[in-house]
């Protein structure tokens, strides 16, 4: 089932399918403030789609002994999108002592979307000890830097850290999202709760890299624009089920979709 999810979630991050749609909270960095202030040498940029010598070199830099499961690297291949995805196990720990299915800390996914690097992380709280421990962006920063290697071109290897711990995080446990210009693109991400899961405080997160902030808001309306077209599409039993996974204010917030989506279809 871990297997089935992350590979969903990073499926969805390369096709730029991700994204909640609540406000963008914390403070946005100015492009004034993040011209290049240094004439140093940048980070590398990798060819994209990342080719797993190079993931694995980064993963090797940063001393995380993760393997890339072989049965799970994904292709994705469409009329303008090229992309690949790695999912992350442990070399030797399984899910659980009764279990032979590889323990699983997340997965990466790196493409051109038409022509535009993109680059996402999709995590998961459990994988990394995390459940129910109050959000702090130090927790992630190996995770953070990984992505900020990985994506390439910025001025070092902890700008993208450096930007996102100035950001604040509420103490609650609520859908957020939070978005920093850089040196050397955008970076967008979202941390959301895991509703289904037995564990208390599990949430997932997404660590997304664009060429430009007005690249992530053009792919966020085609986010919006497929998801509606999934509402509209879904049958009346498929919404029962959902509906009886979330709570009160998620129903509500559903409904409300639904709603909107149908709205936009009588309007097209």
């Amino acid at each position: 089932m871990k297997k089935i999810l992350l590979s969903f979630l990073t499926a969805v991050c390369i096709l730029s399918l991700a994204g909640f749609q609540s406000d963008n909270s914390g403070r946005e960095v100015s492009n004034t403030e993040l011209a290049d202030s240094t004439s140093g040498e940048r980070l590398p940029e990798p060819e994209f789609p990342l080719s797993e010598d190079v993931v694995n070199d980064a993963l090797d830099e940063l001393g995380l002994d993760w393997d890339i499961s072989e049965d799970e690297i994904q292709q994705i291949s469409g009329d303008d999108v090229e992309g690949i995805i790695y999912t992350f196990c442990d070399p030797v720990k399984t899910q659980s002592e009764d279990s032979t299915a590889a323990f699983f800390y997340g997965g990466v996914s790196s493409g051109l979307v038409e022509g535009k690097r993109q680059l996402s992380l999709a995590l998961e709280s459990g994988g990394h000890g995390l459940d129910g421990v109050p959000f702090a962006w130090e927790d992630w920063k190996q995770m953070i830097v990984l992505g900020t290697k990985l994506y390439g071109g910025f001025e070092n290897e902890e700008e993208v850290y450096r930007a996102l711990s100035e950001l604040e995080v509420p103490d609650d446990d609520s859908r957020l999202k939070w978005g920093v210009p850089l040196s050397k693109g955008y970076c967008n991400v979202q941390r959301g709760a895991i509703q289904t899961s037995p564990s208390k405080g599990r949430y997932a997160l997404w660590i997304n890299f664009y060429e430009s902030e007005e690249n992530y808001q053009q792919e966020l309306q085609k986010s919006k624009e497929i998801q509606q077209k999934r509402l509209r599409e879904m049958s009346e039993g498929t919404k029962k089920r959902l509906m009886q996974q979330m709570d009160e204010d998620e129903k509500k917030k559903f409904l409300q979709e639904i709603d909107e989506a149908n709205q936009m279809e009588a309007g097209d």
